[in-house]
C-alpha cells in the first residue's frame, strides 16, 4: 500500500510502516468509511464532530504542529 506524503515533493513513505501500523490504518480507514455511510445515508453530520478516543486507544503517538508564516515554515515536534 503506497503512502504518499501530502507535501511537495510527494514521496512514498510506506517503508516506515510496520505490519501493526498497517493494521491500525486499515481499521481506521474502515471506521471512517462506515461513519461516512451513516452521515450520508442518515444525514447525521453531528457524528463527524463527536469527541475522539484517540488518546485512550493509543499509548504512543507523534504530534506535529506545522506553522507557516509568509515564506518561512517551521516544524515543531
Amino acid at each position: 500500500m503506497p503512502l504518499i506524503t501530502p507535501a511537495y515533493p510527494a514521496m512514498n513513505s510506506s517503508f516506515n510502516v510496520s505490519s501493526h501500523s498497517f493494521e491500525v490504518m486499515k481499521a481506521e480507514i474502515k471506521r471512517a468509511h462506515e461513519l461516512r455511510n451513516v452521515i450520508v445515508g442518515e444525514k447525521k453530520w453531528e457524528l463527524l464532530f463527536e469527541p475522539s478516543d484517540f488518546f485512550l486507544k493509543y499509548n504512543h503517538y507523534l504530534a506535529c504542529h506545522i506553522i507557516g508564516t509568509g515564506n518561512n515554515t517551521y516544524l515543531v515536534l
